[in-house]
């Protein structure tokens, strides 16, 4: 009766654990989270959530990134949420130059196996635009 008890009070223990997960790969430090869609690329995330703030990209206020994986997995896609208001049809050059920069550091540095691009999203990570587009 014991042992019985036990099995289901772990079993409980269990499922109520699975429920706080939200099936959702993220790695997490100060106001930056970074969400992966492949456990092998958790080691990428937690060398670009250094990158990220070692570069003082990170804001005051929640910031969220996501890496996907185009086709072949010959290219990465980095969507970074901005705020709002981005119109991008009117994005100024200056702007367009910071993605370039921090792209051109980001594939000697972190993506440097396959290299990736930046993508501007909405707060669904839907992409907007794609200031710099590579090709695969």
């Amino acid at each position: 009766m014991k042992a019985r008890l036990i099995f289901f009070i772990l079993l409980a223990l269990m499922i109520f654990s699975s429920c706080l997960n939200d099936g959702e790969l993220a790695v997490e430090k100060n106001n930056t989270i970074i969400y992966f869609d492949n456990k092998e690329d958790e080691a990428l995330a937690n060398k670009l959530l250094d990158f990220w703030i070692k570069n003082k990209f990170e804001g005051k206020e929640k910031q969220s990134l996501k890496i996907s994986r185009l086709e072949g997995n010959k290219l990465f896609l980095l969507k970074v949420i901005v705020r709002e208001s981005f119109k991008s049809q009117k994005m100024p050059f200056e702007d367009i130059k910071l993605f370039n920069d921090i792209q051109t550091k980001l594939n000697q540095e972190v993506f440097v196996n396959i290299p990736c691009q930046i993508a501007v999203c909405d707060k669904y990570f839907n992409v907007l635009t794609i200031p710099n587009k590579m090709n695969p």
